[in-house]
């Protein structure tokens, strides 16, 4: 398992926290590479504004108790959640970010040679000071793996008091498929993120 969908399933089992439990949250970007959240799309993605304003409302509830969750996971320091998508709905990601270290991604997965594939099933990947989990179609060994066999679940930047976790939600876009681009993103929320 790694530590971030550990996280993500601590999180996500947690009680419904009302926000005036939760310490300070942290101050999460407006946009993050071009995506936005979901209330920034009225009238703008396909669908209704109106769909759209109330998954709008049910994406920023859920924000506050995952952010209240990954807090108490964390000993109760400040904490923020936030999802932003494109405007086809076509990318969508789940920002983390944590007032505290984490540790460093993880994979069991067998290694490429152990599976007679190009790439191992599941690796981290490294792109500066970022960490990617990458999960790999099966590709023979000896053949060069296509860019849509690749898939970025997650990644991760982690220092003394402050992690910045960045959560693929969208399992086949181009953001899904770049582990250079999901980086970018998390570098991004790095550094806007005080």
């Amino acid at each position: 398992m790694v530590a971030c969908a550990a996280i993500a399933s601590i999180a996500l089992a947690g009680a419904a926290v009302p926000a005036s439990a939760a310490p300070t949250a942290l101050g999460l970007p407006a946009s993050l590479g071009g995506l936005v959240p979901m209330s920034d799309l009225a009238g703008i993605a396909p669908g209704s504004a109106a769909s759209i304003r109330a998954a709008a409302s049910r994406e920023a509830a859920a924000a506050v108790t995952l952010a209240a969750s990954v807090s108490r996971a964390y000993g109760s320091v400040p904490a923020g959640a936030r999802t932003y998508h494109d405007e086809g709905l076509t990318e969508q990601v789940l920002l983390l970010a944590v007032r505290k270290q984490s540790p460093g991604l993880y994979t069991t997965s067998m290694s490429a040679a152990d599976a007679h594939f190009a790439a191992a099933p599941q690796e981290v990947r490294t792109v500066g000071a970022v960490q990617c989990l990458v999960a790999n179609d099966p590709t023979p060994e000896g053949t060069k793996p296509a860019p849509d066999t690749v898939h970025v679940l997650t990644c991760q930047r982690t220092a003394a008091g402050k992690t910045v976790i960045v959560m693929n939600q969208a399992f086949d876009s181009a953001l899904s498929h770049d582990p250079r681009a999901m980086a970018a993103l998390v570098d991004t929320a790095w550094r806007s993120i005080a």
